[in-house]
């Protein structure tokens, strides 16, 4: 793990207070020890160095590198891994960390003999292999293959001796992470890990002085607000799309005093506050998910603010900080989700951002990479994460580089935190312009003229990479100036084509359109199948099918024959939906898909289609409170009711529970299929409670449903609604009845009734 990993990412997840009443130890290895897991690192080298002067003691000659590592001291890192990596009792660990501490030193052949170890006496790990790979000739050349394309500077007018990092954007100005130093700062202000003060949110306004270099003038720094500028860790911070309401980083307290763990470390928690007309609300609100036993840190919203993307320890992930994403439903937050192996790894990701399109950019010291924490990009697609791309020298390099951000949507410019040579202070904030053309190329069929997706795309100025269409067959590039880049274009369903884009006589910035036209193979494709009744199973002859699809006007028309069987042509790279009616019956619809074919291929699609006006026996599943299910009433068989799918509402409410409502999809799909339909929905409750009380409630819960379907299309014409109450029981369990759970909720259910047909 690297310094800054450990200073701006465990610092701030594990708080340390300077002890103000330390007892005295009997032993100096002792004492050691307890400075060690205060993470008071200074103080704990001090003794270890004493103790190894005298004798070999194991446990100070294993901690005392890490606490060099843990400081930013990485020669002296190195020196005392490597004698300690000679010890009997050595593990992996030692090996992973000496080559981690090599490779920050500029000696990837001796990282490599070290990683070499490291995965000789841990097979299992991943970070093994993936280290050896950064420590080979052939990953150097990423320092070759973008650095032409970026200006990389530091911004001297904000940086200081100190650290400053995880810089975000905030209406006219920046807003960053910073150690001050008051010039009288007691020791509750500073931090037991580094001996400096705890970090606060500053702002400092900016203006745009030069458009086509992305120039700023900056002007005085100045700390944010009292909120963000306590006596522990503040920040980094985050803001809602609209400015107001902002979420920020903040060691765990709880009524104005610092509160531990079970190992008494002070976690991190994720905070909110609002904009008000006189400022920002002085008391934050925790976020739901933030816990005092682990933490939760380096928010960032997407461009809806509806998902918050953060970092976190918290058990179950798959390594020591992963990153995850949470959801905003009504007022708080949902339980998060780990963003997956894809994205994490056994060792850090963190500091995570999300640009205007979606792509996720975030540092890790797990991937391959140039040494330490390096900046990643990836976008989800289709529900999974496409492969991460490493953004390469300058904006990464042997230090530790995190806390990537963009400065607008075109990707040209932005900032980035390291604590590389260049650094004024431990680490610094760097602003990149890239000498770049934004450039959208768009594949699509030449037939159908629709854009096809997961085409692949290679170039000659970035022989390393892969670029693979979206679902509307585009892909965003940004192409070095003043040069031409031939671009490969293969797809299995449409063979291989090549463009060449030039970017001659074009300014940075600049947007460029490109349309790839490709023609799909010649290829035989047919959709077959049959024709059923939903409850017997027979085929149903003389039915009608139609072929719809998103790439064709019109529809491919064909009828079943004596056995239920049709055959339909289908076109490749498209996707289909097949219609099936019959006289007498409800219109069905089944789904299929072409994208991607490449060979010759008949798909299987059988339609059942359910029976108009044929009554149902009654077979209602045991119901819960609140479920609804059903057929037709004994005592009703004069009527045209079908069942419905259960119904979920919230307890003694008539709000729809949506995600386990199947059946309201289920009563969708019949009247948007059979759009000449006239029904009324009919919602029954079961005996216990109030009569009058059930039919009201009946009648709301019916109303909910009609509610919904209108929302989804459906004309009000088309729909009536009756709420029944317990008036039509399907057993006698009536309210001088003893029936258990089951028999109660056989009566609770929701139906429709068929009123007309219009033709």
């Amino acid at each position: 793990m690297t310094s800054i990993l450990s200073r701006l990412c465990l610092a701030f997840f594990c708080l340390a207070l300077a002890s103000t009443g330390l007892e005295a130890q009997s032993a100096k290895l002792t004492k050691a020890n307890k400075f060690y897991q205060q993470l008071n690192f200074r103080k704990a080298i001090e003794l270890y160095e004493k103790i190894l002067a005298k004798k070999t003691e194991p446990e100070a000659l294993f901690n005392l590198p890490d606490c060099y590592r843990r400081i930013g001291d990485y020669q002296k890192a190195e020196r005392w891994y490597a004698k300690a990596v000679l010890h009997p009792e050595a593990n992996a660990e030692l090996y992973f960390y000496l080559g981690l501490s090599q490779l920050s030193n500029n000696r990837p052949q001796e990282a490599r003999v070290s990683f070499e170890k490291f995965r000789e006496l841990a097979p299992g790990d991943l970070r093994g292999p993936q280290l050896i790979e950064a420590c080979d000739d052939s990953l150097r050349t990423l320092l070759n293959n973008s650095g032409a394309l970026y200006i990389v500077r530091n911004v001297r007018e904000i940086n200081t001796k100190y650290d400053e990092f995880g810089l975000n954007t905030h209406r006219k100005g920046i807003v960053y992470c910073a150690e001050r130093d008051t010039g009288a700062a007691p020791l509750f202000f500073q931090s037991a890990w580094t001996g400096r003060p705890f970090v606060d949110v500053y702002y400092c306004d900016r203006r745009l002085v030069d458009e086509e270099t992305k120039a700023y003038k900056y002007g005085k720094s100045r700390p944010f607000d009292k909120i963000v500028d306590t006596r522990y860790h503040d920040g980094p911070v985050a803001f809602s799309p609209d400015g107001t309401t902002m979420y920020f980083t903040r060691n765990y307290f709880q009524k104005g005093k610092v509160e531990r763990d079970g190992a008494g470390i002070v976690q991190t928690q994720i905070m909110s506050t609002k904009m008000t007309n006189t400022g920002w609300e002085k008391k934050g609100r925790r976020v739901d998910f933030a816990r005092k036993s682990y933490s939760v840190a380096h928010p960032t919203l997407n461009a809806e603010g509806d998902k918050m993307y953060f970092a976190s320890d918290m058990p179950g992930g798959f390594g020591r900080m992963d990153l995850y994403v949470s959801y905003l439903e009504g007022s708080g937050w949902s339980e998060p989700i780990n963003l997956g192996p894809e994205i994490n790894t056994e060792g850090d990701e963190v500091f995570p951002w999300l640009a205007a399109d979606g792509t996720l950019y975030f540092a890790s010291d797990g991937h391959t990479g140039l040494g330490g924490l390096d900046v990643y990009s990836s976008k989800a697609y289709k529900g999974r994460w496409r492969p991460l791309e490493n953004l390469g020298s300058p904006i990464n390099s042997r230090f530790d580089d995190f806390a990537y951000m963009q400065d607008d949507s075109s990707g040209i410019s932005g900032y980035f935190s390291s604590n590389r040579d260049s650094a004024v202070g431990a680490t610094d904030i760097f602003f990149f312009t890239k000498l770049a053309v934004n450039t959208e190329l768009l594949v699509f069929d030449k037939l159908t003229g629709r854009g096809v997706d997961e085409v692949s795309l290679t170039s000659d100025c970035f022989p390393r990479k892969e670029y693979l269409t979206d679902v509307d067959g585009k892909v965003q590039l940004q192409l070095p100036l003043n040069r031409s880049c031939t671009f490969e274009v293969f797809s299995p369903a449409f063979g291989d084509t090549s463009v060449t884009i030039s970017t001659e006589g074009y300014a940075m910035g600049a947007r460029l359109f490109i349309q790839v036209p490709t023609v799909a193979k010649k290829l035989e494709i047919k959709v077959e199948g049959q024709v059923l009744d939903d409850k017997t199973g027979e085929p149903l002859a003389n039915a009608q099918v139609e072929l719809l699809s998103n790439c064709q006007k019109g529809t491919t028309k064909g009828s079943t024959d004596a056995e239920g069987n049709y055959s339909l042509k289908a076109l490749a790279n498209c996707q289909y939906v097949i219609k099936a009616s019959k006289e007498g019956y409800f219109t069905s619809t089944n789904k299929f898909s072409t994208l991607n074919i490449d060979e010759d291929t008949t798909f299987n699609a059988n339609v059942a289609l359910p029976e108009l006006f044929k009554l149902e026996d009654p077979n209602n599943p045991n119901g819960q409170e609140g479920s609804f299910g059903g057929g037709n009433p004994d005592g009703f068989e004069g009527e045209q009711v079908y069942q419905i799918d259960a119904i979920y509402y919230d307890y003694d409410q008539d709000r729809i529970n949506l995600e386990r409502s199947t059946g309201l999809q289920q009563l969708l799909d019949i009247m948007v299929n059979n759009p000449d339909l006239v029904v009324e929905i009919r919602s029954h409750t079961d005996s216990r409670g109030d009569a009058n009380y059930n039919l009201e409630l009946s009648a709301r819960r019916a109303k909910s449903v009609a509610d919904y379907l209108i929302e989804k299309g459906i004309s009000e014409a088309r729909l009536s609604y009756l709420g029944l109450g317990e008036s039509q029981l399907l057993n006698g369990c009536d309210d001088f009845s003893s029936c258990d759970e089951a028999q109660h909720g056989e009566n609770r259910r929701t139906e429709f009734r068929v009123i007309r047909q219009n033709k």
